[in-house]
This record gives C-alpha cells, sequence and structure tokens, in this order.
C-alpha cells in the first residue's frame, strides 16, 4: 500500500530510520494542502486544515510497516483516542496538479489535551527543512 508522510518519518529523520528504512520503497515527493504545527514537548508535528502547501513523501509499504505506522501514530480505526486520524487525502505535484489520494495522518485536535500541544505554525510547510533550522 502507498503511504504519504510529512513528519519523523520523512527519509533522514529519526522514525524513518525505525519504520521505513529497509522496508518501504520512496516514489518521490508529494504536497497536501493544510497547516504543519510544531508540538510543545514533542519532536513530531501536527497536521491541520489549512491553505498552504505541505510537502511530504510517498512510500509503498507493506502491510507489517502499515501497521507499525498506525501504533506509531496511535491509530486505531474508530477510536476516539487516537492521537492522529488517517484520512484518504488528496496528494498534488509540484504543479498543483493531482498526484493520488493516498492515507494521510491528520492531528485529531478535538481529543482532549491535543490542541493544548499545538505551538506554532512550521513556515517552511516542511518538516525536514524546520528540523534543519532549529539544529542550527
Amino acid at each position: 500500500m502507498k503511504l504519504f508522510v510529512y513528519g519523523s518519518l520523512r527519509m533522514g529523520l529519526y522514525n524513518y530510520e525505525l519504520y521505513l528504512k529497509g522496508k518501504s520503497q520512496f516514489l518521490g515527493y508529494g504536497y497536501v494542502i493544510g497547516e504543519l504545527y510544531s508540538l510543545k514537548e514533542r519532536s513530531y508535528p501536527a497536521l491541520l486544515p489549512g491553505n498552504s502547501r505541505i510537502l511530504g513523501e510517498i512510500y509503498e509499504v507493506d502491510e507489517a510497516a502499515a501497521r507499525a505506522v498506525d501504533a506509531l501514530e496511535e491509530y486505531v480505526p474508530g477510536s476516539s483516542e487516537n492521537e492522529y486520524e488517517k484520512i484518504n487525502t488528496q496528494i498534488l505535484d509540484e504543479q498543483g496538479r493531482q498526484l493520488d489520494i493516498l492515507p494521510v495522518y491528520w492531528y485529531h485536535v478535538e481529543k482532549p489535551g491535543n490542541r493544548e500541544l499545538l505551538d506554532e505554525i512550521i513556515q517552511e510547510h516542511d518538516f525536514t527543512a524546520y528540523c534543519k533550522a532549529k539544529a542550527n
């Protein structure tokens, strides 16, 4: 199955090393329309509805890797306790044309306590670039 990732699962970041490296095939880059936020006391971002183009990566993953990513994202189908909701979302190319519709993990802001964790909008609209900027 294909999966779109925009945060700590991106190539070169820590969860990529744990969950996708050697267990997936990189298919290319894409964008979703939304807003990317940093989270207080967390080292991963939150994707919420918005109007920005958020850069991410598309991977082919097997069922075992997909289940592991669901667990990482604290996603259980139908649960109100999910930290993220997995929603089929339009993926765009550089020119804004639809590439695909793929599962994307959107931050479940209605879960008690989640809204309070929102920090700042990631102005780069790219979590990898944001991490590099913070490291310098």
